[in-house]
């Protein structure tokens, strides 16, 4: 999985990344899979925060891409740490990942390639080069004992856990850093927290294999579908189990997690029928990525409607108004698309 040429820079972006998106989907990873999941990853190594912002940045600076996505509007942050390496980690190897495909202009996914294109050249050029390099770093991070691990003889647990917003699927990782605990136990909570009124969903041992780093220390659960996968907001509470302290419950980073999985009928044709159409005037930095309606609905969702999120405060109704900080300015200007926005929103919501 982590497989090291001797030279890369005879090999043209076109072609590696090709063969490595098609042997992703043979293993059963999807390249663009995790683009329909609401991710939330766990800041685990903040010490490579550093080489981020000293060696990534200036490199996607040097490309201009702030053109785009200053302030996140093409719906990525590109100068944030934390959004960056979940983007980095969703791969089984540094030519193989999420943030190298998209940079490299061969991002399978449900929005098609990046509308920047290719801004590498070949995959020694910049910025791959260095995303490879920060690649390697995060996951010698995420060797439980290995590399770049915290000194000291006591357990430090880390993890993280993400839902997929159209089959409700959880998964996520916990491990220590330190490799004294070889299985961490997790548990999963629905509707509220343990002793609170939450629901278990589950409890194992992270001890399952990923494709991306940390290799062997997954986890996940199906919830129930009549249940859970009813495209109403949920709220996953995701416990570590500190053994080594009594069995203390330790939140997960990123969670309390608000999801909605699965589709409403009524409020994917308002979408796609009132909604869309309107969006063509996006195309231009956000490719046709607003286009999907799960993620879309992220950014509807955001905030959670169980968190006071409304049809006019929210993400996506933020972005097109001109608001939060969009280079696009006001979309809705001279057409019904806010209108439409919170009509969507109050078909697939509620209110």
């Amino acid at each position: 999985m982590k497989v090291r040429r001797s030279d890369p820079s005879l090999l043209s972006v076109g072609s590696l990344l090709l063969f490595s998106a098609v042997g992703a989907l043979i293993s059963g990873c999807a390249p663009g899979e995790a683009l329909l999941n609401q991710t939330r990853q766990s800041s685990a190594n903040q010490l490579l925060t550093g080489y981020f912002n000293t060696a990534v940045v200036p490199k996607l600076q040097a490309k201009n891409c702030g053109s785009c996505h200053n302030a996140g509007v093409a719906g990525t942050f590109i100068f944030d740490y934390d959004f960056m390496r979940e983007m980095l980690m969703r791969g089984p190897a540094r030519d193989n990942n999420d943030l190298l495909r998209k940079v490299a202009g061969y991002y399978i996914n449900p929005s098609g390639v990046h509308p920047g294109g290719d801004q590498c050249g070949y995959i020694g050029g910049e910025p791959c080069a260095t995303i490879m390099r920060w690649w390697d770093r995060e996951a010698a991070a995420f060797t439980p004992g290995g590399a770049g691990a915290p000194v000291g003889t006591t357990p430090v647990l880390v993890g993280s856990v993400s839902v997929n917003g159209q089959t409700g699927l959880i998964q996520g990782y916990a491990f220590d850093r330190n490799g004294i605990v070889t299985s961490v136990p997790v548990e999963l909570y629905m509707n509220g927290p343990a002793g609170g009124g939450g629901v278990l969903l589950s409890q194992q041992a992270a001890n399952q294999s990923r494709s991306s780093p940390p290799f062997t220390s997954g986890f996940s659960f199906q919830p129930n579908a009549a249940t859970y996968v009813d495209a109403r907001p949920r709220r996953l509470y995701a416990y570590i189990i500190d053994a080594a302290n009594g069995n203390t419950k330790i939140l997960i980073n990123g969670t309390p997690y608000d999801f909605i999985a699965g589709s409403d009928t009524s409020g994917l044709n308002a979408f796609q029928t009132r909604v869309v159409p309107l969006l063509g005037q996006c195309n231009q930095c956000h490719g046709t990525s607003w286009n999907d309606y799960f993620n879309s609905r992220m950014r509807l969702a955001s905030p959670s409607p169980l968190d006071g999120g409304t049809a006019t405060n929210n993400r996506f109704y933020g972005k097109a108004s001109g608001g939060l900080g969009h280079g696009g300015g006001n979309r809705c200007n001279g057409n019904a698309l806010c209108a439409e926005i919170q009509a969507w929103y109050a078909t697939d919501f509620g209110n």
